[in-house]
């Protein structure tokens, strides 16, 4: 009865140290105080062996208890940060993507350049892959914008809308440069993603809060 005793104890124990180990826990005692209780006096049955599962069973129930606390933090992450994107509503911002909007008949291409760029070179295309205007620019080293004022490569005007950005970059050499082209829009509305992200609705798509470089009020 004492063995009893002891495994009942160590079963308070360790639902103490977990907080509540849960039904399938306490099923694990029943069954194995059932089992000492209906041992053959002749032959007990390995205590040790029934003590180990019992911590192994724990250390899992404390490994789902951790879980659960750090689910719990990142969804309070994922509020803190909602709001810190809710403030950007209505702010022009600068992301990673490809993109530029035309609109009013102008846009702005953004890039991030390595130190050692000389000249850039931004391809505008539509959806169809088809060159609408390419813009060269000199460039002294690190970050620049670039201007569009709406015009494709013949004079004329074109529709707004979004169009696609390719850009290049060299020294003063003419090697190859890394260059990334950049966009600007404004947000106008934010929400949760499934992956506990945070997702910008803009007036070029959807955009990560994660991919945005910087904002500024739009004037």
């Amino acid at each position: 009865m004492s063995l009893v005793n002891n495994v009942a104890g160590t079963a308070v124990v360790a639902s103490k140290s977990t907080g509540a180990l849960g039904k399938n826990f306490n099923s694990f005692v029943n069954i194995l105080a059932a089992q000492i209780r209906n041992q053959d006096p002749l032959a007990p049955m390995d205590t040790h062996q029934f003590t180990n599962q019992l911590v192994q069973f724990t250390q899992v129930e404390e490994m789902m208890a951790l879980k659960e606390s750090f689910g719990a933090i990142s969804v309070q992450m994922s509020e803190s940060n909602l709001m810190s994107a809710g403030q950007l509503v209505g702010r022009d911002i600068t992301f990673k993507s490809p993109m530029v909007r035309l609109e009013n008949g102008s846009a702005e291409i953004p890039f991030k350049a390595s130190a050692g760029v000389a000249s850039v070179t931004a391809t505008i295309k539509r959806s169809d892959g088809s060159v609408v205007r390419t813009l060269r620019t000199a460039a002294n080293g690190g970050d620049g914008r670039m201007a569009w004022d709406g015009l494709d490569d013949r004079g004329q005007g074109v529709a707004e809308g979004t169009y696609k950005v390719e850009i290049q970059g060299r020294d003063v050499s003419g090697n190859p440069v890394e260059v990334t082209a950049n966009a600007r829009a404004t947000v106008t509305s934010v929400s949760r993603g499934g992956d506990n992200g945070i997702s910008l609705s803009t007036t070029l798509g959807s955009v990560r809060f994660g991919d945005v470089i910087s904002f500024e009020v739009k004037s």
